[in-house]
C-alpha cells in the first residue's frame, strides 16, 4: 500500500506505547495528513502484501483458515481501539480492503464492518472518499462483484494469480506451444472489466507482481522468444482497457561476485530496448505511467478516480488492520502480530495487536523520501533534497550515482547539475533504481533500537 523503507523485514521491537505516541504525534502536526486505512481479511496473508507498482511479490499464504466469526469481531475491536487514537479532523484519503478469497468471503459481517471503518475514522466511504477491494485473479465471479458494489465499494483491484505458459521475459525456457498466451487474460480480464464497469464500479486496476524477468544477455533465442511472449500477453491485456495496469520486471540472475548494483549498471542496450518497446506499447494503446509501474488510460473516464495510497507515503499516514498489517505514523512503521491466535488473543486482552516495528532515523526519512518521488514523480530534485536536508547530495549518495551514471550513459535517465530524472527507456527500471537508495538491503543495517521522540524530524 505504501512503499515501505525500510522494509518489514528489518523491523525489531516497538511497543504498544510506542504506537498511541506516534498516534498523538501525527496528531499534533500544524497541518496533520490525512489517513490512508488497509484492512486485511486474510488471517494467511500476513505482512507486507506487496505491489507491482513498488516490485515487490505478493506475500504467499500460509496456515490453514481460521475461524471467519471470531476473526472478524476482532477485526472490528482493531479498528475501534485504533480509531480512538486519530483525530476526526484529520479525514481518510483512501480504503483498501484486501484478503478476500473462495474460501473466505464473510460478506454478511463485511458491511457492519465497513460501517465501524466510516463511523470512527472521518470521510470513511463518504462520496469524496475512494475504497476499493483487491482480488485474486482466481476468486472473481459475478455474484462476487455484485455483492462487493452492493457494499458501497468503489474501485476494484484485480491481482494475478493464475500460472501462465512459461516466464514472460526469460529466463531459460519459454514454452510457446501451449497456445495463445494471452488466451486466458483476455477471457477472465476482459469479462471482469466489462461487468465491474456494468456494476457501477468507478476504477478497475489490473496487477501482475510477477510480469517477468530480463533474460541473461547471452541468450539471443530465448530473448526473442520471450519478448515475443510478453508483448502478446500485455497486448491482450490492453485489448480489455482496465483503467489502471500495474506491472514488474525483475533483472536477470547477478553473475558470480556481482551484486545487484553491479547488475543494474550493466544492462546492456538489448535489454533497455526491451523495456521501452513495452513502453510504447503502453503508449499506443493510449495508456500513461502513473508512477513506479503503474499505467493509467489516458483520458480518464468522466467522474473517474484513482486510489494510490503505495504511492502516498510522503502525503498521508497508514493506519493497518488486521493480521500482519503495518501502520506507517510519521517517522515509525508498527506490524501487528502475523500470526492469527496471537493477533486474536491480544485483541481479547484489550490491547493493541502490534509485534514489531522501526523508527526511521533522517537517513531514513531522507531516503524513503527520495524514493516516494522516484516512484510518483520519476524524478529527484537533489539541489531541493540538499537544502532541505543539510547534506551534500553527491557525496552522501557517492555509490548509488556511479551506477545512475551508467544508466545515463545508456539513456534510461537524464541527469543534470541539480535534478535526475528517469526517462522512457529506464522507466520500468524504477523500483530497481529506487532500490539503490535501500542502505538496510544492501548492507545488512540492523533496526534502530532507540530513537527519542524529540529527534523524531528536522526543522523546516
Amino acid at each position: 500500500m505504501h512503499w515501505f523503507y525500510p522494509t518489514e523485514r528489518f523491523f525489531g521491537p516497538f511497543s504498544e506505547a510506542d504506537y498511541v505516541s506516534w498516534a498523538q504525534i501525527t496528531n499534533g502536526d500544524p497541518l496533520p495528513r490525512p489517513l490512508s486505512i488497509d484492512v486485511n481479511l486474510d488471517p494467511r496473508q500476513s505482512g507486507r502484501d506487496g505491489c507491482a507498482c513498488n516490485g515487490e511479490p505478493s506475500t504467499a499464504k500460509q496456515g490453514p483458515a481460521c475461524d471467519s466469526q471470531r476473526l472478524l469481531d476482532a477485526l472490528e475491536r482493531d479498528i475501534a481501539q485504533k480509531g480512538k487514537l486519530f483525530d476526526k479532523d484529520r479525514g481518510t484519503e483512501c480504503i483498501r480492503i484486501r484478503g478476500l478469497s473462495r474460501d473466505l468471503q464473510p460478506f454478511g459481517q463485511l458491511k457492519p464492518l465497513l460501517s465501524h471503518i466510516a463511523d470512527l475514522f472521518s470521510g470513511g466511504l463518504a462520496p469524496d472518499q475512494h475504497s476499493v477491494v483487491e482480488l485474486d485473479s482466481d476468486t472473481l465471479d459475478e455474484g462476487l462483484l455484485a455483492e462487493l458494489r452492493d457494499l458501497g465499494l468503489r474501485g476494484l483491484t484485480i491481482r494475478e494469480t493464475t500460472s501462465r505458459p512459461g516466464p514472460l521475459l526469460g529466463p531459460a525456457s519459454v514454452d510457446l506451444s501451449r497456445g495463445n498466451p494471452g488466451s486466458s487474460t483476455r477471457h477472465g480480464i476482459g469479462q471482469a472489466v466489462s461487468r465491474a464497469r456494468a456494476l457501477g464500479f468507478e476504477s478497475v486496476t489490473y496487477v501482475d507482481p510477477r510480469f517477468g524477468q530480463l533474460p541473461q544477455p547471452d541468450s539471443d533465442a530465448v530473448r526473442a522468444a520471450s519478448a515475443t511472449l510478453a508483448r502478446a500477453h500485455l497486448e491482450a491485456l490492453l485489448d480489455q482497457q482496465p483503467d489502471r495496469i500495474c506491472l514488474s520486471t525483475s533483472l536477470p540472475r547477478a553473475p558470480a561476485g556481482a551484486d545487484a548494483l553491479q547488475t543494474l549498471a550493466h544492462l546492456d542496450d538489448a535489454q533497455l530496448n526491451e523495456l521501452e518497446a513495452i513502453m510504447a506499447q503502453f503508449e499506443s494503446a493510449g495508456y500513461v505511467p502513473m508512477g513506479g509501474s503503474a499505467f493509467g488510460r489516458q483520458p480518464a473516464r468522466p467522474g473517474e478516480r484513482f486510489c494510490m495510497p503505495h504511492l502516498s507515503g510522503h502525503r498521508t499516514d497508514l493506519v493497518g488492520i488486521g493480521v500482519g498489517a503495518i501502520s506507517a505514523l510519521g517517522w515509525a512503521y508498527a506490524q501487528n502480530h502475523r500470526r492469527p491466535e496471537q493477533f486474536m488473543d491480544a485483541i481479547a486482552r484489550g490491547r493493541l495487536p502490534v509485534e514489531r516495528g522501526i523508527i526511521v532515523n533522517q537517513d531514513d526519512q531522507m531516503r524513503r523520501e527520495i524514493i516516494a518521488h522516484l516512484l510518483s514523480d520519476g524524478r529527484i530534485d537533489a539541489g531541493l533534497l540538499s537544502r532541505r536536508w543539510e547534506v551534500d547530495f553527491d557525496r552522501h549518495f557517492q555509490p548509488e550515482l556511479r551506477v545512475l551514471d551508467e544508466l545515463a550513459a545508456r539513456g534510461a535517465l537524464r541527469r543534470d547539475a541539480d535534478t535526475l530524472t528517469v526517462t522512457r527507456r529506464g522507466h520500468l527500471l524504477l523500483p530497481q533504481i529506487c532500490r539503490l537508495f535501500d542502505r538496510y538491503a544492501r548492507h545488512g543495517y540492523q533496526p534502530n533500537r532507540v530513537i527519542h521522540l524529540a529527534d523524531r524530524r528536522p526543522s523546516g
